[in-house]
């Protein structure tokens, strides 16, 4: 299971106004991970752009040699393309 939240949302508040799941809450925050942002790991940024690479073009059936070095965009960007 994946589950995030962006730093500016305050999930217990949420939980308060109803909005989040209290159960969900409880069962992620007995581990809570903290993760830099991505602009501050752009080495992972590579990592990311090959895993969803690959993951998508399994699904179409296709296959890619290789992904240019020099293609810098945002996972969302790459998840997209």
């Amino acid at each position: 299971m994946f589950a995030s939240s962006p730093p500016r949302i305050d999930l217990t508040a949420a939980v308060a106004d109803g909005t989040f799941r209290q159960d969900l809450f409880y069962r992620l925050d007995v581990f809570p991970v903290e993760m830099p942002p991505l602009r501050a790991r752009q080495e992972d940024i590579p990592v990311l752009v090959e895993y969803f690479i690959g993951r998508y073009a399994r699904k179409a059936g296709k296959t890619f040699r290789r992904v240019r070095p020099d293609w810098n965009a945002a996972v969302h960007g790459a998840r997209n393309a």
